[in-house]
C-alpha cells in the first residue's frame, strides 16, 4: 500500500532545477505524435501499407506530403531521446541529493507503474501504445545510465541502425507477401469461372452433368456464417476460411470489416480487432522497432550528459540543427517516394532505410530549435514556450487523452465516426483539440503542480502520495523527467 507520507531517499526534481527546454521539446512531441496518430485513431489499418493521397485534391495532398516528410517517424524519436534525457536528469537530480542508492529501486517502479499503463492503454484503448515498449527500453537504459556520452551516443547510433536495417528487412519481405496477393488476384480475375461442358445426347452424360451441376451448388450456411452476420471478427475468420479473404490487414475485406467493427461494434469485436494489431505491433516492435527506440533513448542520455541544454552549447544546437534538417528533410522526401510504392522490394526496403536515418536526424534538429525556443526573450515567443512547456509538462496525461477523445469521435462507443473524415477535417481537429489541451495545461497549472497522470505515476514512483495542490506563488512551468 502507498504510504501518505513521503519516505523514499529519491524524490522527485523540485521546480527551480527542470529545464524549460525539455517540456518546450515535449510540447512540440505531442503535437507531432497527433497529426501522425490521427489516421491510425480514424481508419482501418490496412490502409497504411499503401501510403497515397486518399484524393486528388490540392488540401488533401499537400497536407499528407507535409505530414510524410516533417511528421511522420521525426517525433517518436523525439520522445524517444526525450526520456533518455529525462533519466539523466533524474539520476543528477539524485547524486545531489545523496540519495543515488535508492535510485534503482525508484525508478525500476516508476518503469513497472509505465508498463502498466502502456499495457492498458495498448489493449484497452488503442493498438498503437509506445508506453509499454518505453518502459522495457527504459530497464536497459537504466542499466548503461553510468556510461560516458562517448560509449553511449556511438551505441546509441548502433542500435538505431540495426533497428533500421531489421525493420527494411520486415518491408522488403511485406513487399514481396503483397506482390505474391496481387499477382495471385490477378490469376483468378483472369480465370475462367467454368469450363463450358461439352454438347451430348447421351443419357449417361446427361446424368453425370446434372450430377455435375448438384455437386457445385454452395454449401448451406453453417454456424460460423450466421454467427458472422452479427459479428465482423468473426467475418475476417469466415473470410479467411472460405478464400475471400487472402491476405493481411491490406486485405480490401479484411479493411471493411475492420472498419464496421470500430463503427458499429459490438465492442467485443472491435477489442479483437484492436487486440490482434497490437499484438501484430508487438512483434514488429521485438524484431526491430525496440532497437531503434532503445538507441534512441542512448542517444538522448549521451547528448544530455554533453550538456546539450546548457546556454553555453548554442554554437553545438546550431550544427545540429542544420545537419538535422539539410540532411533528413531530403532523407524523408526520397523515403515518402519510396513508399508509395509497397509492392517493390527494393522501394520498400529504401523508404525504410531513408526513414528510419531522417527521423532521427530531424528529431535532433526539433529538440536544438525547443531548445532554442525556450531561451528566446521575445514576449510572443516567451508566451509560445511557456504554453508549450505546460503541454508538455502534463505529457503523459495530455498523450492518453488524445487517445480518449479520438476514440470517442471515431469508435462506436461515440460519434462512430470511424473511416469517414477526409484528411483535411482531421487535421482540423488535431490543431483544435491540442489548442484545447495547451489552454488547459497553462490553466490547471495555476493550481496544480502536475498532472492527473503524472501525479498518479509519480505517488507509485516514489511510492508515497505527492503533493499535487500548487502553493499560491509558486512556477507554473518546469520539466517533467519523464
Amino acid at each position: 500500500m502507498i504510504k501518505q507520507t513521503p519516505t523514499a531517499v529519491a524524490s522527485p526534481v523540485e521546480p527551480p532545477a527542470r529545464l524549460l527546454g525539455l517540456d518546450v521539446a515535449r510540447g512540440i512531441a505531442l503535437l507531432g505524435i497527433f497529426v501522425v496518430n490521427i489516421q491510425f485513431f480514424s481508419q482501418a489499418f490496412g490502409h497504411f501499407t499503401f501510403p497515397v493521397p486518399e484524393s486528388g485534391d490540392w488540401l488533401t495532398r499537400a497536407l499528407f506530403y507535409v505530414q510524410g516528410v516533417f511528421f511522420t517517424g521525426r517525433f517518436y524519436p523525439l520522445f524517444s531521446m526525450l526520456f533518455g534525457m529525462g533519466l539523466v536528469l533524474m539520476l543528477t537530480s539524485s547524486r545531489r541529493r545523496g540519495a543515488e542508492k535508492s535510485f534503482t529501486r525508484t525508478y525500476f517502479r516508476r518503469l513497472g507503474a509505465l508498463f502498466v499503463i502502456g499495457l492498458a492503454h495498448g489493449l484497452g484503448l488503442w493498438y498503437g501504445d509506445v508506453l509499454l515498449t518505453y518502459s522495457l527500453c527504459g530497464v536497459v537504459m537504466l542499466l548503461c545510465r553510468n556510461w560516458p556520452p562517448k560509449a553511449l551516443i556511438p551505441v546509441g547510433v548502433g542500435l538505431v541502425l540495426v533497428g533500421t536495417v531489421l525493420y527494411s528487412g520486415l518491408a522488403s519481405l511485406n513487399a514481396l507477401s503483397i506482390a505474391a496477393q496481387r499477382s495471385m488476384a490477378v490469376e483468378r480475375a483472369s480465370a475462367p469461372d467454368a469450363a463450358e461442358p461439352p454438347a451430348s445426347t447421351d443419357e449417361s452424360s446427361a446424368s453425370d452433368d446434372s450430377s455435375s451441376s448438384q455437386a457445385k451448388v454452395p454449401p448451406e450456411p453453417d454456424g460460423l456464417d450466421r454467427l458472422a452476420q452479427n459479428h465482423p471478427f468473426l467475418a475476417m475468420i469466415d473470410g479467411y476460411r472460405d478464400e475471400r479473404i487472402v491476405g493481411g490487414p491490406e486485405d480490401p475485406e479484411y479493411m471493411r470489416l475492420e472498419t464496421l467493427a470500430y463503427r458499429e461494434g459490438p465492442w467485443i469485436d472491435a477489442q479483437l480487432f484492436r487486440v490482434m494489431t497490437w499484438a501484430m505491433f508487438v512483434v514488429v516492435t521485438v524484431l526491430s522497432l525496440f532497437w531503434h527506440v532503445l538507441g534512441l533513448f542512448f542517444i538522448g542520455a549521451g547528448v544530455m550528459k554533453v550538456g546539450i541544454v546548457d546556454e553555453r552549447q548554442r554554437p553545438l544546437r546550431l550544427w545540429l540543427i542544420g545537419i538535422g534538417l539539410l540532411a533528413g528533410v531530403p532523407l524523408s522526401v526520397v523515403s515518402v517516394w519510396c513508399a508509395a510504392s509497397p509492392a517493390n522490394p527494393l522501394l520498400a526496403t529504401a523508404a525504410v532505410l531513408t526513414g528510419f536515418i531522417g527521423g532521427p536526424l530531424m528529431a535532433v534538429g526539433y529538440l536544438c530549435l525547443a531548445l532554442r525556443l525556450a531561451e528566446a526573450r521575445g514576449r510572443v515567443v516567451a508566451a509560445l514556450a511557456h504554453t508549450l512547456g505546460a503541454a508538455g509538462r502534463m505529457a503523459l496525461s495530455n498523450y492518453l487523452l488524445q487517445t480518449v477523445v479520438s476514440t470517442l469521435v471515431f469508435y462506436h462507443w461515440g460519434l462512430g465516426q470511424f473511416g469517414l473524415w477526409t484528411r483535411p477535417e482531421k487535421w482540423a481537429m488535431v490543431l483544435g483539440v491540442f489548442a484545447a489541451q495547451c489552454v488547459v495545461s497553462v490553466i490547471w497549472l495555476r493550481v496544480f503542480r502536475m498532472g492527473p497522470m503524472e501525479w498518479a505515476w509519480r505517488s507509485v514512483t516514489y511510492w508515497a502520495i505527492q503533493p499535487l495542490r500548487r502553493e499560491s506563488g509558486g512556477p507554473t512551468v518546469s520539466t517533467s523527467p519523464s
